[in-house]
């Protein structure tokens, strides 16, 4: 076999999953071959223990030369949204590559994230200014309830302190509509790490 030829069939490995959220699965697919990427992989999935599938957004192609600043592998991904906290899911991964005649399913389930209850020993923090937030997340510990004031916060904020399954740190508005995290336009942060 030619070491310099193009290997245009699909080879997909095992699929994995990102870490669950409340409402979404993230899909991962590491795929080899296909150097004219032509492959698709589709997706649908259902509540475990039901009849009825679903289509899913098709997993996108990621081409490792054209991600910049991370070292990813060939592969494809994407997400399932609009699920529903700590349910399991069935999921079908259909992988299509005309070069080969490659038609082959793949199947994997998983679970969404639950709701985090209260803490067991609450300890409320109060904030209502941005300082004040990052002096509540600088000094949270496991059981702290940190309520925000309705009221815009500015900037990006970063918590470090991990709480436990019983006493999680918990991070929430007064209101819905009245607290607003404000990161001002950034594009290279995340508004709360």
């Amino acid at each position: 076999m030619c070491a310099l030829c193009a290997d245009d069939v699909v080879r997909p490995g095992a699929p994995q999953l990102d870490r669950p959220t409340l409402m979404a699965l993230g899909v991962k697919l590491p795929a080899g071959g296909d150097d004219n990427y032509n492959a698709r992989v589709s997706v649908r999935y259902r509540k475990s223990g039901t009849d009825v599938w679903r289509q899913a957004l098709p997993l996108y192609r990621v081409r490792p030369e054209t991600v910049r600043g991370w070292n990813v592998e060939p592969q494809f991904s994407g997400s399932i949204f609009d699920l529903r906290p700590a349910t399991t899911y069935e999921i079908e991964l259909r992988v299509v590559d005309p070069d080969g005649d490659v038609d082959q399913t793949l199947a994997l389930s998983g679970t969404t994230r639950a709701v985090p209850g209260d803490p067991a020993t609450p300890n409320q923090v109060a904030v209502n200014s941005a300082a004040g937030l990052r002096a509540a997340m600088a000094a949270a510990k496991p059981g702290d309830v940190i309520t925000l004031a309705d009221g815009v916060y500015d900037g990006s904020f970063t918590i470090r302190a991990a709480g436990t399954p019983e006493n999680p740190i918990v991070i929430r508005g007064a209101s819905q509509e009245g607290v607003i995290l404000d990161g001002g336009g950034c594009a290279s942060c995340n508004v709360l790490e």
